[in-house]
């Protein structure tokens, strides 16, 4: 489980074998699971928007504030480590990450969000990011167009990228973008 809790990003981790689940569907025991919590570098506020589970640790999307700039994040926890790719903020707006899924190769991460918004209405750019697992860095970003924004991302078996996303006067489109980075 992964979101913000008093300014911070967080990361909640339960063993598989933690706690037992009756017939009934609920759990035998309280699990207590392992949290870990951090702050961009510089932010005032954190928040993980989408996490991935990928070889031993896990991967987090979301956006951070600096300064009233809100910029987007990546970043990967194996145990207890934080490890987190440049802040991606390429305008004064609000630049944020909402979603996150992992190729079959395991060696990397896309992220979608939006650039640009104003917080309200139809406004930005949406935004499509490779991030590539070994040191969590930009590799490249797409902005498919006419949306404003897309709120998911899958990676199909033959390593197509479907993008959800929104588009003016209400509507919403399904895009599959390539490893590449083109995106029709």
């Amino acid at each position: 489980v992964a979101g913000a809790r008093d300014g911070e990003a967080f990361l909640t981790n339960w063993g598989a074998s933690e706690c037992t689940a009756t017939p009934s569907g609920s759990c035998a025991c309280p699990p207590t699971g392992t949290t870990v919590a951090f702050q961009a570098t510089g932010a005032a506020y954190t928040e993980a928007r989408a996490v991935v589970a990928l070889g031993s640790g896990f991967y987090l999307a979301g956006f951070s504030d600096i300064g009233g700039d809100y910029g987007g994040m990546v970043a990967r926890i194996a145990s207890t480590v934080v490890t987190q790719a440049p802040r991606w903020n390429p305008t004064t707006l609000i630049d944020a990450y909402t979603a996150l899924a992992a190729d079959a190769t395991g060696s990397a991460v896309y992220a979608t969000g939006t650039m640009g918004w104003d917080g309200s209405g139809e406004s930005g750019s949406a935004v499509l990011a490779r991030y590539g697992t070994a040191g969590v860095t930009s590799e490249c970003q797409v902005n498919p167009a006419g949306a404003w924004a897309c709120w998911d991302v899958v990676v199909d078996a033959l390593g197509g990228i479907v993008v959800g996303c929104l588009v003016p006067g209400g509507g919403s489109t399904l895009r599959r973008c390539l490893p590449t980075g083109v995106c029709p």
